[in-house]
């Protein structure tokens, strides 16, 4: 498959720019560019030519391997040294797909998103989010992950279908049931 393949040469190109690029580094991965950093970050956990935790940080946005129904992941999320951070948007039909595909309204609604909340996760400012959307969690080889759930002020369906508008509270509480 197309993807996987693409993941592949890109988790080749990056590991080389890891490795052989001299200093601290941040590695920022959206969409298939954050399974890219997963592959990479699995393949990092037992390189002698390793960045120490120091001097590498990873920035996953719209992951589809970290979401909550992780059917669409292509890699394993690997424990890591490694800092991370991850943003994801409610509802973008990459990132968080319904884990209940037999909810079509979710699916509906997920894919929706795909078009108006995926690219636009990229635009979200972690720096003025509450808290309440933040979750750190810390693994056994010592890297944390901080973990940013951003809700949506309106669901991708009626973005695209405006005349719902007026339904919204009640569709959106069919689409949360696909969650």
């Amino acid at each position: 498959n197309d993807a996987v393949f693409s993941v592949a040469i890109g988790a080749g190109i990056l590991m080389n720019q890891i490795t052989q690029t001299p200093g601290p580094k941040t590695v920022y991965g959206f969409s298939q560019g954050a399974l890219v950093a997963n592959l990479v970050m699995g393949l990092l956990v037992n390189k002698e030519t390793a960045p120490a935790k120091e001097d590498l940080k990873f920035v996953l946005v719209a992951d589809p391997s970290r979401g909550g129904n992780n059917a669409y992941q292509h890699i394993l999320v690997p424990e890591t040294i490694y800092d991370i951070t991850v943003l994801t948007a409610e509802y973008d039909g990459v990132a968080d797909f319904p884990d209940k595909w037999w909810n079509g309204l979710a699916v509906a609604n997920a894919l929706a998103g795909i078009a108006t909340v995926h690219i636009p996760s990229t635009e979200i400012d972690i720096a003025n989010l509450p808290d309440e959307y933040k979750k750190v969690s810390c693994n056994s080889k010592g890297g944390c992950t901080t973990s940013y759930f951003v809700p949506a002020d309106e669901l991708p369906l009626v973005k695209v279908l405006p005349f719902l508008k007026p339904y919204e509270a009640q569709l959106k509480q069919w689409i949360d049931a696909g969650y």
